[in-house]
C-alpha cells in the first residue's frame, strides 16, 4: 500500500515489559537475547539472532507438551548450523549467479554463496544480524534490523521490522514490514524446520502433507527454476493429504523435496483476513496438525535432505535427514529474473508488508 515518501520505519528506542528475556549467548562480541511468548499452553522462544524462532511447544491430542521444531538450547550451535529458524532476507531462497536486472541496470551481489548462486540474502545475510527488540510483550515481539545500502551488494537502505504473535488458540502469526531508500527486491521468510512428532529426534516421513498447489517450479541440478509453471504430478502432487515418505525419494531430482509451489487462487482457501490456505501437516503420532496461512504467492517445500547428524539440537537431538520440514511463504525463487513470476521489487513510494499464519490444533483423528 501507498505510504508518504517520508515515512520512516527505522528503529525507536522502546520501553519493553519485565517478561522472560535472558542473554543466549554472545556473536561478533554482542549479547544475544532470548524472549518468550505464551499463551495458554503455546510457548514460543524468540533469539534476537537472526529474528530465529527456536521453540514452539503446544499440547498433543493426549494433552502432552511437544517440540515441534528443531532448534537449540543455547546460541553457540547457530553460528555454524545455519538457518535453523531464522527471519530470512533480503531475499529468501536463490536468485541465479548473484545477479539481475533493475530498472535497466545490472545488480551484481556479493556473494554466490550456494553452488554459483546467491542463497538466502548472501553469506551474512540477516540471518547473521542481531535484530533490535522493539517491542516485547507476553504474547508478542517486534523485531527491527536497518540493512544498509550495498549490503550485500544489494541497492538501498531498508528498515525491516517482524513482528512474531501468539493468537487465540494456538497460532503464531508472522508479520513482516519494511521500507526502503531506493528500489531493491525484498522476499523475507521463516525458515524453521517443522517436526509434529518430536522436534526432530526421528524423521517426519510418516507426516501428513497437503499442499493447495496446482502447480509447482521445476528447478535446474542447483534449485534456480527453469521459469516453467508445471502442473503437479507424481510425487510432486501433494494435493493429498498424502505422507510424506510415498513420494519424497521420487521428488523432482531424486533428492527429495525443495521446490516452490504456487498456491491456488481460490476464493473458498481465503479467510476473513484475505489470507490463503496454503499448507496442512499432521503427525499420526501426536494428532498435532498445522495449519499454513499467507499473503504470499508462493510456498517453498523444504526437506531436510541435507542433516546428516553433525548438528546436535534440543535435548541432544541428532538432527539427521528428514529431521524436519520447512514452510517457507515467499515471493518465487529467482523472481528477480523471472519477468512472469510476481514482482518482488518494492519502491521509496511503497511499504513491503506480508503475513504468514502457522495455526497449531492437535485431534485424534485427522481433521482433511
Amino acid at each position: 500500500r501507498a505510504v508518504p515518501p517520508s515515512s520512516s520505519m527505522a528503529p525507536k528506542k522502546q520501553k519493553v515489559n519485565s517478561l522472560p528475556r535472558v542473554i543466549f549467548g554472545k556473536h561478533a562480541g554482542e549479547d544475544v537475547e532470548l524472549l518468550t511468548l505464551q499463551l495458554g499452553r503455546m510457548k514460543v522462544l524468540v533469539s534476537t539472532f537472526g529474528a530465529t524462532v527456536t521453540s514452539i511447544t503446544v499440547p498433543d491430542c493426549f494433552g502432552q507438551a511437544r517440540e515441534t521444531v528443531l532448534g537449540f538450547d543455547d546460541h553457540e550451535p547457530y553460528e555454524n548450523c545455519p538457518y535453523f529458524g531464522c527471519t530470512v532476507g533480503r531475499y529468501c531462497n536463490r536468485i541465479a549467479k548473484g545477479a539481475f536486472t533493475l530498472d535497466g541496470q545490472t545488480v551484481t551481489l556479493t556473494s554466490t554463496n550456494d553452488r554459483g548462486n546467491h542463497l538466502h540474502g548472501g553469506k551474512v545475510g540477516w540471518d547473521r544480524k542481531i535484530w533490535a527488540v522493539h517491542e516485547h510483550t507476553s504474547t508478542s515481539c517486534t523485531l527491527s534490523h536497518t540493512s544498509p545500502d550495498g549490503d550485500e551488494g544489494y541497492p538501498g537502505e531498508v528498515h525491516a521490522h517482524v513482528t512474531m504473535s501468539l493468537e487465540w488458540p494456538s497460532s503464531l502469526v508472522l508479520r513482516y514490514k519494511a521500507t526502503v531508500s531506493a528500489p531493491t527486491p525484498l522476499n523475507l521468510t521463516n525458515h524453521s524446520y517443522f517436526n509434529l512428532s518430536d522436534g526432530g529426534a526421528t524423521d517426519m516421513l510418516d507426516h501428513d502433507v497437503r499442499i493447495f498447489a496446482d502447480a509447482y517450479l521445476p528447478t535446474d541440478p542447483a534449485c534456480i527454476p527453469t521459469g516453467e509453471v508445471r502442473p503437479v504430478h507424481g510425487a510432486m502432487d501433494l494435493r493429498g493429504p498424502v505422507p510424506l515418505y510415498r513420494g519424497i525419494a521420487d521428488g523432482d531430482g531424486g533428492n527429495g523435496y525443495d521446490h516452490n509451489y504456487v498456491i491456488r487462487d481460490d476464493p473458498g482457501l481465503v479467510d476473513a483476513r484475505g489470507l490463503k490456505r496454503a499448507a496442512w501437516v499432521r503427525s499420526p503420532r501426536t494428532g498435532i496438525e498445522l495449519n499454513v496461512l499467507t499473503t504470499e504467492p508462493g510456498i517453498q517445500i523444504c526437506g531436510a535432505n541435507h542433516l546428516d547428524g553433525t548438528c546436535r539440537g534440543h535435548g541432544g537431538r541428532v538432527y539427521a535427514t528428514q529431521a524436519g520440514l520447512c514452510l517457507e511463504t515467499q515471493k518465487f525463487p529467482d523472481s528477480v529474473n523471472h519477468a512472469h513470476f510476481p514482482s518482488a521489487i518494492v519502491r521509496p513510494d511503497t511499504e513491503y508488508t506480508s503475513t504468514t499464519v502457522y495455526a497449531f490444533s492437535a485431534s485424534a483423528a485427522s481433521t482433511e
